[in-house]
């Protein structure tokens, strides 16, 4: 009987991590395709970029098997534009779990930064990818676009992140704020090209 249920167990999470439910990539709905313009800002001055749900969190013990079937999916792609597509919204759940860690308690705050120090190094392998994509002949139009919304997006969000109360991790943050602000240049000259 144990078997049986272990066997039902292990097949669904199988299924889970080959199967994953649908892949969302992070658009700004206000820009048309193929549109090469910076994000909308909304009145509050953060861009209208919206961040995927980060799904379960870094501290859940079953957070490995999300990164195990990130890494199967990943390792499938060889299309530098998708790669490049999937390695953004990697970036954008991160993001998102460290703003959810940050605000939920200060025990929590060593793993924020941990989180958000990984959505810099995806957003970066993004701009890499797409890099190599233009390199290779693709339109990257509609994706540099992307990445010019989404890494303002990430500014604003950390900007924000430093000004919450009972924040202990102020150096991590501020070295977060000044690698996302090196990529930002990165990505518009990379829009200049």
């Amino acid at each position: 009987m144990q078997k049986a249920v272990l066997i039902i167990i292990a097949s669904f999470l199988l299924f889970f991590i080959v199967f994953p439910k649908h892949v969302v990539f992070a658009a700004d709905s206000s820009q048309s395709a193929g549109s090469s313009q910076s994000a909308a800002v909304s009145p509050t001055g953060v861009p209208d970029y919206v961040l995927p749900y980060p799904g379960i969190l870094p501290d859940n013990p079953f957070y490995f098997l999300k990164v195990l079937r990130d890494r199967l999916i990943l390792f499938f792609i060889s299309n530098p534009t998708k790669k490049s597509s999937f390695y953004l919204l990697q970036s954008d759940k991160r993001l998102e779990a460290s703003w959810y860690l940050l605000r939920r308690s200060e025990k929590d705050q060593p793993l924020a930064v941990s989180t958000l120090s990984k959505s810099t190094n995806y957003l970066s392998q993004s701009l890499g990818a797409a890099q190599q994509a233009q390199q290779n002949g693709d339109d990257v139009s509609d994706l540099r676009s992307r990445l010019q919304s989404a890494i303002a997006k990430h500014v604003a969000i950390v900007g924000m992140m430093l000004h919450l109360p009972g924040i202990s991790q102020i150096d991590g943050l501020n070295q977060e704020e000044k690698r996302l602000i090196d990529l930002q240049k990165a990505v518009e000259d990379f829009g200049k090209k």
